[in-house]
């Protein structure tokens, strides 16, 4: 029996979605294509051995590779209306085919129920390519005599290479069914599998949704249940047999929808299909190389979210080696790195554009393939060169068919004989790759340049220009560049395969000036100093001056440089001036002849002398005339004190009676006989103890005998006074009490 030769070529185009999208792996980057089909879910597209495309579904209709609808393509029996977009009538998240393996022109279709609704049977539809002139036509339709059977549908070749199994799963119980294709047709008796979760009852059937997908060796089943919390679970799977067994529990995911094994069957990928708040969708990774389902449900890496409904659907590996996920959009996702555990995988959101809104949610459910993505073109011209004579250019590349110059020559190498840059073009099949050469055909020139004068202390670096010469110096180094510090003549010899060039050029180094302007100084503000330099070819101050010397009379970082030719030398000094401390003016004093008055030593001033011996900085002085000698850095100056004595001992005097008639005498209650510098303050009451008057000062002014200051005046009797004395020359207040007559 000859076994079915799935090649990479035969999975080559996927049709799905809306408005006919599709794309065409045929060539070295996916393309864009369109084709006929219309509809949201499962799908699938069959090429040939070579790529040529044979026929696509959306399980409700068959296209050819005309894109028509194909004869007798009307799958469940829907009239065809080009008005109508047939595709909406699809509700499958997947279909299935086979290939009978003695007849290649024989595929079977098998399509299933939607959620378990009981409008279409479980079927099997025979298409024969060699009928329609190779476009393909319905024979036969059979309905599968099972029922109560789920969307989720895939198929396994046989491990003898005899046929296929075509495996679906029950509603409503665990029943696994695998419907075994040979060269006979289609077996319509199951081989039937009671393992795993029972799928029981959800609101609408939803969980009658869900991929199932087997692994590409085809000895492993996973699937996912479309309910909150559905369950993810793995299977092993006999491929003689056709017998599910060994259930492992993955997790549970809200709404699985997309479910498949990574190219090493080593990582699981599931997404998400939520269609309600507040459940975000999501594509998450797990690691199932373990088998351990502790392990495995801890291993769960979640790649992205969205909170778009039905954001992610059908996961598939592609012939360009990424796997694909459908998105409702302009862009499907791409995980670049599927046999890469963690974000590795490197999943990328916007993937690839399959057109403004033509997304869906399906993709090409054929039996997956191990991918053999064609062979690129890596083509390399090398670097640019340079040559005395005519040189080969081109290269060789594994596969290549056709290659093409920019000078119409259509082989592997040419001969270059001008300059110029030259251009290949190597093909291989739809591939093609592009690179350019740069050709100097000349004797080999060489300049060091102009000869050169540097300073000295510097480094000067020759260089030979160009990377493809070999180099050698007159003394003997051999690298593209020399540095030199001391004067001389400096030649270099070098050679390019049979060119050879060389040159000289020579090196003074000159005497660096010199700028020295000393060390920092400080100065009087009455002097003026004057700062030096060498003479040089330019002189330039921070004060914008060019002269040789400046003079300065200000504090402040004085800065310059000296410059002959290119060598320069700068050399800065700061200058504090001093300001000259202000003289003080007599200090005049008077204070009591038995004490003394401390004095500082004025502010500013370095020292103070008295008859030439320095003082401490604060001084005790007695009565008497001193003439004070000041001195700081810059000048000196004499302090004159006078310190009078004067008669500390003031008596104070009361009246005890006065008659406020306006007889001129002996008007006013006030004090006598006290020194000028004394403030008295006198408080008058009257024989009931009440303040009737308060003086300002006792010395200036008196009591009148009116009563506060208003115009009542008190009546002739005794009064009681109480006086405050200030003496400012002796220590605290005196508090006096007598008594007074006021005579009317």
């Amino acid at each position: 029996m000859m076994p079915i030769n799935m090649l990479a070529q035969e999975d080559r185009f996927w049709y799905f979605g809306v408005n006919g999208v599709g794309i065409d792996f045929g060539s070295c980057e996916p393309q864009l294509v369109e084709g006929a089909i219309d509809g949201f879910e499962g799908a699938l597209t069959v090429s040939d051995e070579e790529g040529n495309l044979l026929f696509y579904s959306n399980s409700d209709y068959i296209w050819n590779a005309n894109h028509q609808i194909m004869q007798g393509g009307e799958v469940n029996g829907f009239a065809y209306d080009p008005f109508f977009n047939p595709g909406f009538l699809s509700t499958n998240t997947q279909l299935a085919l086979a290939q009978n393996p003695t007849n290649p022109d024989l595929y079977y279709l098998f399509t299933v129920d939607a959620q378990n609704g009981g409008s279409n049977p479980c079927m099997y539809t025979t298409v024969d390519m060699s009928l329609d002139g190779g476009l393909g036509a319905v024979t036969e339709q059979v309905e599968l005599p099972v029922d109560n059977v789920e969307e989720r549908i895939c198929t396994v070749p046989k491990e003898d290479g005899s046929g296929m199994w075509v495996i679906t799963h029950e509603y409503l119980n665990d029943k696994f069914l695998a419907f075994e294709v040979t060269g006979a047709g289609v077996n319509t008796v199951p081989v039937v599998s009671e393992v795993g979760d029972v799928h029981e009852v959800y609101p609408n059937n939803l969980n009658a949704r869900g991929e199932m997908r087997a692994n590409l060796e085809g000895n492993r089943l996973a699937l996912v249940q479309d309910q909150m919390g559905g369950l993810i679970e793995l299977f092993d799977f006999d491929q003689n047999t056709g017998s599910v067994s060994n259930p492992i529990e993955v997790g549970v995911i809200d709404h699985g929808f997309g479910i498949n094994f990574s190219p090493n069957s080593q990582v699981l990928y599931v997404s998400t299909w939520v269609n309600f708040d507040p459940v975000d969708n999501r594509l998450v990774q797990f690691d199932i190389s373990s088998n351990d389902p502790v392990i495995i449900q801890n291993s769960e890496v979640e790649l992205a979210t969205s909170s778009i409904f039905e954001s992610f659907g059908s996961i598939r590996n592609a012939p360009d080696e990424n796997m694909y996920v459908a998105r409702p959009n302009d862009f499907y996702s791409i995980i670049e790195n599927p046999n890469t555990v963690g974000l590795g995988c490197s999943f990328i959101d916007n993937g690839i554009f399959v057109g403004t809104n033509e997304g869906s949610w399906g993709l090409n459910n054929l039996w997956e393939i191990e991918a053999q993505p064609l062979q690129t073109v890596e083509l390399d011209l090398g670097e640019d060169i340079t040559s005395c004579t005519p040189i080969e250019i081109g290269a060789t590349v594994d596969d290549g068919e056709n290659y093409s110059w920019n000078t119409s020559e259509e082989t592997p190498f040419i001969t270059v004989e001008e300059s110029g840059v030259y251009s290949l073009t190597v093909d291989i099949g739809p591939c093609t790759d592009t690179d350019e050469i740069e050709v100097e055909i000349g004797l080999l020139s060489l300049d060091l340049g102009e000869d050169i004068s540097a300073c000295e202390g510097d480094e000067v670096v020759l260089e030979v220009p160009g990377e493809n010469t070999d180099v050698e110096w007159g003394s003997g180094e051999t690298e593209n560049t020399l540095s030199v510090t001391s004067s001389g003549t400096y030649s270099v010899f070098i050679t390019q395969g049979d060119c050879e060039a060389e040159d000289s050029i020579e090196v003074t180094f000159v005497e660096s000036p010199s700028a020295v302007l000393g060390n920092d100084t400080t100065s009087c503000e009455s002097v003026t100093l004057t700062l030096d330099l060498n003479e040089g070819e330019t002189i330039l101050w921070n004060t914008n001056e060019s002269t040789a010397s400046i003079e300065v009379s200000e504090t402040g970082v004085y800065n310059a440089t000296v410059s002959i030719g290119t060598c320069s030398a700068t050399d800065e000094i700061s200058i504090e001036i001093l300001e000259t401390p202000a003289t003080p003016s007599t200090f005049i004093a008077e204070f009591c002849d038995d004490t003394t008055i401390l004095l500082e030593k004025p502010t500013g001033w370095n020292h103070w002398l008295l008859l030439n011996d320095s003082l401490p900085e604060s001084v005790d002085f007695s009565l008497g005339f001193y003439e004070v000698m000041l001195e700081d850095e810059c000048t000196t100056a004499v302090w004159e004190l006078q310190l009078n004595a004067i008669d500390c001992d003031c008596p104070v005097y009361f009246p005890n009676a006065f008659t406020p008639n306006l007889d001129g005498r002996n008007e006013v209650f006030s004090a006598v006989k006290a020194c000028d510098e004394m403030e008295i303050v006198i408080s008058i009451f009257n024989r009931w103890g009440e303040e009737i008057y308060t003086s300002e000062s006792a010395l200036t002014s008196g009591w009148t005998g009116n009563v506060n200051g208003g115009t009542y005046y008190a009546p002739a009797g005794i009064y009681s006074y109480r006086a405050v004395i200030n003496n400012p020359y002796v220590d605290g207040d005196e508090v006096v009490y007598g008594h007074v007559t006021l005579i009317r």
